[in-house]
């Protein structure tokens, strides 16, 4: 009988303790709280392998069928509608749709109260976003709807290979009250998790983060998009290789993130990188495959709705297809896209979520009128000659229509840096843009730990 590798006890031991957080913590608490994730990810696994018009067909009877429950037992819908003069049985073809009016955000925060079905009896879930535009909001969700959002996680995750249990290294924010702490370090050690600070994340912490890591004998990594390239990018300029953690993947979320960005984590790696994009009230709306594109999630209808002054990003419009308590219809999340049916090599029939983007107080304003949308820095970081030295963070601050403050961490020649970023933007945004560089040792974070990586201080805009 063979010997087993040095590795092999320690191996053994987190794959029990994977199993352990899976089958004695994970499903005795869906369990808990009438969640058939399990019954739930096992259907959607067969999904995506629909035939696209088949999909199409489902997903618009499941609208159909959403929107007359909505109208018969929640008040705020069926006043909404009536006050709108559409009824549930003129929506007989996807084009209907647009005779629905859009639920916003601001609705939600006003009349929360009277959303809700009067006649559950099952339990809520409180749920609230973190606020990142200035305003939060508080909101409820049934088991259903819980159930379906998990599963749709779980079935992303496992398209990389890792399981409900798996051992996370998640670069999160984190409560700053010693009451919410305990509790945040009770839940990652149920969950099988290990939590990395993205409010600290600075030269001295990364070396404590790779030892944190590397003990937890972690199999993937999950965390804000920009506080996981500001942790690779320290050892990429370190010329590190970090392929011997032999880590399943890395899942990115919460905010853009570039094309090269994604190239700098995969070689620091080697594994596969993802991204998600999504929402706290919906869970997953797309996720990255193999294949490099963003995938819709087939548990909501995403439309994209086009105005004259822009024919390249539309408003991204999301309905909730599984509900009971508060189902989310023509909801209008704030960011905008183009939506694709062509065929991705990954095999998955799923629509492509394309051209991503912040609203429209998200963007750059040219003096001419003109948008840009701030991945330009990205662009133009990237294509930065590698003798003038690196970028490991920045963000573009806009207080007048002529002028940017661009904010870097850099190493570098910084008056070289500064030349080209000064000549780069006049070429692609205005000749008479005027862009002061500024260099910084870290760049604050906002509440949640995440980097904002434009803001707009225009008047008029959201900030």
């Amino acid at each position: 009988m063979p010997r087993a590798g040095p590795c092999s006890s320690k191996q053994d031991k987190s794959d029990m303790n994977s199993l352990l957080s899976k089958y004695a913590v994970w499903y005795p608490a869906f369990f808990l709280r009438g969640q058939k994730v399990w019954k739930e990810a096992e259907f959607f696994s067969e999904t995506p392998h629909y035939e696209s018009e088949c999909l199409r067909i489902c997903q618009f009877r499941l609208f159909k069928k959403i929107l007359s429950f909505a109208y018969e037992h929640i008040p705020f819908y069926k006043k909404k509608y009536d006050d709108a003069g559409v009824h549930p049985d003129h929506i007989r073809r996807p084009d209907d749709m647009d005779k629905i009016p859009i639920l916003t955000k601001q609705e939600i925060r006003e009349k929360g109260k009277t959303i809700y079905n009067k006649h559950y009896s099952g339990l809520k879930f409180r749920r609230s976003t973190s606020g990142s535009t200035g305003s939060p909001m508080t909101f409820c969700k049934d088991a259903l709807s819980m159930a379906v959002m998990d599963a749709i996680l779980y079935r992303n995750y496992s398209w990389l290979g890792i399981d409900i249990g798996f051992r996370q290294a998640r670069f999160w924010g984190h409560p700053l009250s010693r009451t919410g702490g305990f509790k945040t370090k009770m839940a990652d050690c149920l969950l099988n998790r290990v939590r990395l600070s993205a409010f600290h994340l600075e030269e001295k912490n990364y070396r404590l983060y790779l030892e944190k890591i590397e003990r937890f004998k972690t199999q993937y990594i999950y965390g804000y998009a920009q506080s996981v390239f500001q942790f690779a990018h320290y050892f990429y300029h370190k010329n590190r290789d970090l392929s011997y953690l032999n880590l399943k993947g890395i899942i990115l979320t919460g905010e853009m993130i570039y094309p090269g960005q994604i190239e700098v984590i995969k070689k620091v790696f080697g594994c596969e990188v993802a991204e998600e994009y999504g929402c706290t009230e919906l869970g997953v709306i797309a996720f990255r495959c193999r294949g490099g594109n963003m995938h819709l999630m087939e548990n909501l209808l995403v439309e994209s709705v086009y105005d004259p002054s822009d024919k390249t990003h539309g408003n991204i419009i999301v309905s909730e297809l599984y509900g009971q308590l508060f189902p989310f219809i023509r909801y209008q999340i704030g960011d905008r896209g183009s939506i694709s049916y062509r065929k991705c090599s990954c095999g998955r029939n799923l629509p492509i979520l394309d051209n991503i983007a912040g609203r429209k107080d998200s963007f750059i304003r040219c003096p001419d009128g003109k948008l840009a949308d701030p991945c330009v820095l990205s662009y133009i970081l990237d294509e930065m000659p590698e003798e003038y030295g690196s970028i490991s963070q920045y963000r573009i601050i806009q207080e007048k229509i002529d002028s940017l403050t661009v904010c870097l961490v850099a190493h570098g020649n910084k008056e070289k840096i500064t030349e080209y970023n000064q000549k780069e933007f006049r070429k692609v945004l205005a000749e008479d843009m005027k862009t002061d560089v500024c260099f910084f040792p870290l760049l604050p974070k906002n509440n949640s730990g995440k980097l904002a990586c434009f803001v707009s201080k225009l008047e008029g805009n959201g900030g």
